[in-house]
């Protein structure tokens, strides 16, 4: 139940932007690039295609998404309970179309993956160590305590 209440609140406040999600992700390539990074237009054009696969890949989940909301929605406004087996079949569903997502969108990082230069290896690692240090979201990810 409380990951269902944290989804719906990400839902929610990823929301809050006129940006697209796709374009916002697509933003954060160009700032990556302009500040950490000098990529190839070759590179540019394999992240944008990552983007492009993921967001297009996730048609299907939104549809259901839709659904998560429109019931917690309804439920909220007639103050009934939520029907657990409906919500948890939902995301189920929503599993089993990541479980499908992956692995192109994992062949494309790849394609990505060798085209960098050993320059550039080293320039996203000190990037990353940056945002480690940086973000309690990733340090969290990782398993970090602090």
């Amino acid at each position: 139940m409380k990951q269902l209440f944290l989804f719906t609140i990400c839902l929610v406040l990823g929301s809050c932007s006129s940006e697209s999600p796709r374009e916002k992700a697509k933003r954060y390539l160009g700032y990556i690039d302009t500040f950490y990074v000098s990529f190839t237009d070759e590179q540019e054009e394999k992240l944008e295609g990552i983007v492009d696969y993921y967001f297009d890949s996730k048609k299907d989940d939104l549809v259901l998404n839709k659904k998560i909301y429109t019931h917690l929605e309804k439920g909220l406004s007639e103050n009934k309970k939520l029907d657990m087996k409906y919500v948890e079949g939902l995301i189920n569903q929503k599993l089993a179309l990541n479980k499908k997502i992956i692995p192109g969108q994992l062949k494309l990082i790849n394609e990505f993956y060798e085209t960098l230069t050993v320059e550039q290896k080293s320039e996203l690692l000190k990037s990353l160590n940056k945002l480690k240090k940086k973000s309690a979201r990733m340090r969290y990810w990782l398993g970090e305590e602090k």
